[in-house]
């Protein structure tokens, strides 16, 4: 009995020892995690923060290393992504804004806005725009360039066909000889039509109004949204996945481009395919971005499949994954709001109502003026022509505005939108250690040539750019 105790003790002891041994050899091996880079004891001592994004930036160099935390050709099997770099981006998103996007004006919109000596909605304004509108001269300035005014050209063939008939009218009435010369059709009768007419105007130009303030907030919002993720995926995707955050820029570049396009319609817009194919230089990606019914909801999807990928191959915090996603939502949700505007109108039977109303009016009015008496033919031909602008000048703004997509500043915004996203990847950020910015020096990027102040030729700037872009 005291043997059988003795040896039970003694299995128990070399139980414990064996346990132990084990333990102690399996803490100094790796700790390898189902998914990420590894991480070792090596790795674990203390640091600061800003040593360790600083030892993230030199030890994972864009230009040197590629998707390691990818499994290869997970999200873009292309060839061609391998040869990306932040240079080819800047240079690319140059191309576009410079030569293949580099009008002035947008080619796409009536010349007749672009030609007007007063500022027009159809472009962005400046400080010296503002200063002219908002001067006390405005009114000397609108009344001497009358005949450039993209309204009066939009409305002279109505105005023109009114005037000839007041001028036939004054001669039916005078003549006496046709029934109409017989009518008498006295002005207080008139001019109740003309204060129903003149409320359906009104109206219709506040329906018209709230329009183009939707869809110029619905725009507005891509601009900044795309801003906002691109700011994202640099700060934290392109430090683990480069080329692939740089294949993510280059869809988000074109976003608002391809959302131009949609709402104008490629008879109108042309098909981009020149622009498409510059900024993604992988066939397949440019071949599946053309190929679509709807390009900016390819490119959302697009976006959405390529974080997807990087979530479950990177390490990705949570908070980052959705809001990244929530962006990409609100990318969405603008193309909803802004197709929602193009797809219904301001109901047609107002505004038809509301045009064989003003028709009829316009109609009668020389034939009531005349017929009173009050006024001589010249007196009728001055007030048909004074009350014809105005009305007719009313009609066609609110039909201007009803789509406000032909005349809002797309192009402009479009512009605004892509440097916004290259900034992100292609501005040279100062380190957030002190000691290391001693040789800093702001680059700026090749694509601001002649938008935002004076720089050196696209050469010397991307060479310039390309030494320091990382710096810190």
């Amino acid at each position: 009995m005291k043997n059988s105790y003795i040896s039970t003790v003694m299995l128990v002891i070399v139980l414990l020892i064996s346990f132990c041994f084990e333990a102690a050899f399996a803490s100094s091996k790796e700790f390898k995690p189902s998914f990420g880079p590894k991480l070792t004891q090596t790795n674990t001592k203390t640091t600061s923060i800003f040593d360790k994004m600083q030892h993230d930036q030199k030890q994972k160099s864009p230009n040197e290393s590629g998707d390691s935390a990818l499994p290869p050709g997970v999200v873009f099997s292309d060839n061609l992504v391998q040869d990306d770099s932040v240079e080819q981006f800047a240079a690319d998103v140059y191309k576009v804004l410079v030569e293949l996007r580099g009008e002035e004006y947008d080619p796409t919109v009536d010349s007749a806005f672009h030609k007007a000596k007063r500022p027009t909605f159809a472009v962005t304004w400046n400080h010296e725009m503002w200063d002219d509108h908002t001067s006390r001269w405005r009114f000397v300035s609108s009344l001497l360039y009358w005949h450039h005014s993209a309204l009066a050209k939009r409305v002279f063939p109505q105005l023109t066909i009114l005037m000839i008939w007041t001028v036939v009218g004054i001669g039916i009435v005078k003549s006496n000889t046709t029934p109409l010369s017989h009518i008498d059709l006295p002005m207080t009768s008139l001019s109740l039509l003309s204060g129903f007419v003149a409320s359906l105007l009104a109206l219709r130009c506040n329906q018209g109004l709230e329009r183009m303030l939707e869809a110029r907030q619905a725009f507005g919002k891509v601009v900044f949204y795309a801003r906002d993720l691109a700011s994202v995926i640099r700060h934290e995707v392109f430090p683990l996945a480069p080329k692939t955050s740089l294949k993510l820029a280059r869809h988000l570049s074109i976003f608002a481009w391809l959302l131009k396009n949609f709402l104008r319609g490629s008879r109108a817009n042309g098909s981009d395919e020149d622009l498409i194919r510059t900024m993604l230089p992988s066939k397949a990606d440019a071949d599946f971005v053309l190929a679509q019914r709807k390009k900016p909801v390819a490119v959302t999807g697009r976006l959405r499949q390529a974080m997807h990928t990087l979530c479950d191959h990177c390490n990705i915090s949570t908070a980052d994954e959705l809001g990244i996603d929530m962006t990409i939502q609100y990318l969405e949700e603008s193309i909803m709001l802004t197709e929602r505007i193009v797809a219904s109108p301001i109901p047609p039977l107002f505004t038809s109502h509301a045009s064989r109303l003003l028709t009829f009016y316009l109609f009668f009015l020389p034939l009531a003026l005349q017929g009173s008496g009050s006024l001589t033919a010249v007196g009728t031909f001055v007030t048909v022509l004074a009350v014809g602008y105005a009305m007719l000048g009313l009609d066609e703004i609110s039909y201007l505005m009803e789509q406000p997509f032909k005349l809002s500043p797309l192009y402009h915004l479009c512009k605004k939108a892509m440097r916004d996203v290259a900034d992100q990847f292609c501005l040279n950020i100062p380190s957030l250690i002190h000691s290391e910015n001693q040789n800093y020096r702001p680059i700026p990027p090749p694509y601001w040539t002649n938008d935002i102040g004076q720089h050196d030729t696209f050469e010397a700037t991307c060479n310039s750019t390309s030494t320091v872009l990382f710096q810190g």
